[in-house]
C-alpha cells in the first residue's frame, strides 16, 4: 500500500509503498477514507512529541473495515468506522469507569506508539474501531465524522464535566485553534453564551461571529484578573 511515511524527527513525509497490514486475531484492517490534520500531527511532525521513526502518523479517521481477525466479534467487513486514540486495556477499573487515559496497562496512542492512519489501510486492535451510527453520512461527510472520537469528544465531555445549562457564560481559553473553535461550537450546542479568549486577533477570525465577546491577552497576561473582572460584569462560570 501507499503511505505517508516519518522518516526521522521534523522531516518531510515520504510517499512510498509499504507492507500491507494484516489482523492478528483480535486485530482489524480498515480502508482510510479520511483522516484529519491536528495539533498533536504537528507536534510529531515536529519532533516536539517523540516516536520511533519510521512511523505513519494520523488517528483521527472515517473508514471502512476491510478485514478481521478470527477472534474478532465487534465488527465485520464493509462496517464503516471511526476510531480511539488511546491504546488501552478495556479491563482495568479505571477502563471501566470511562477514564481510560489513566489505564493501568496504557500502551500508547494511535499514530505514535503504532502506526497510524496516513496510508491506504491501518490496522488497530478491533476494540479500537468504533462504528459509525446510521444516522451519520460518513460517504457524503468523511472529513467531519473523521475528528468526531477527538476535536469533537474532547469539548462534549468537558461540557458535560462542567455541567453546563442554558444561558450559562463560559469563557473558552485558545478559543482561536482547532480545539476551540470546536469548544465554542459545542458551548453553543448547549445554548450557552461564549467568551473567546486567545493571544491574537487572526485566531478569532471565525470565532467573533460564534461569541459574545472574545478577549486578547498576551503571554505573560494573569488571566485570572481579566476574569474577576467579566466574571462580576457577565456571570462567568467557573469550572
Amino acid at each position: 500500500m501507499k503511505a505517508l511515511v516519518l522518516e526521522s524527527k521534523g522531516a518531510p513525509f515520504v510517499y512510498k509503498d509499504v507492507k500491507d497490514p494484516v489482523p492478528s486475531d483480535n486485530e482489524a484492517v480498515a480502508k482510510i477514507i479520511a483522516c484529519g490534520s491536528g495539533l498533536t500531527i504537528q507536534h510529531v511532525r515536529a519532533g516536539r512529541i517523540e516516536v520511533d521513526y519510521p512511523r505513519i502518523i494520523g488517528h483521527e479517521i472515517t473508514a471502512v473495515i476491510e478485514e478481521v481477525g478470527k477472534s474478532v466479534t465487534n465488527l465485520k467487513v464493509g462496517d464503516a468506522v471511526t476510531a480511539y486514540f488511546y491504546l488501552t486495556c478495556g479491563h482495568c477499573k479505571w477502563c471501566n469507569n470511562n477514564r481510560e487515559t489513566l489505564c493501568e496497562n496504557f500502551g500508547g496512542y494511535v499514530g505514535r506508539e503504532i502506526d497510524g492512519a496516513y496510508a491506504e489501510y491501518m490496522k488497530l486492535p478491533a476494540e479500537n474501531f468504533l462504528k459509525i451510527p446510521e444516522a451519520l453520512d460518513w460517504k457524503k461527510n468523511p472529513a467531519e465524522i473523521a475528528v468526531i472520537c477527538d476535536a469533537i469528544a474532547t469539548p462534549f465531555k468537558v461540557i458535560r464535566h462542567a455541567s453546563i445549562k442554558t444561558q450559562d457564560t463560559v469563557a473558552i481559553i485558545g478559543a482561536g485553534g482547532g480545539l476551540g473553535i470546536h469548544m465554542i461550537m459545542m458551548a453553543k450546542w448547549a445554548n450557552s453564551k461564549v467568551i473567546a479568549v486567545d493571544i491574537a486577533s487572526n485566531n478569532l477570525t471565525h470565532a467573533n461571529k460564534l461569541v459574545l465577546m472574545y478577549v486578547l491577552i498576551q503571554r505573560t497576561t494573569t488571566i485570572i484578573r481579566h476574569f474577576m473582572t467579566i466574571q462580576k460584569e457577565w456571570g462567568l462560570m467557573s469550572s
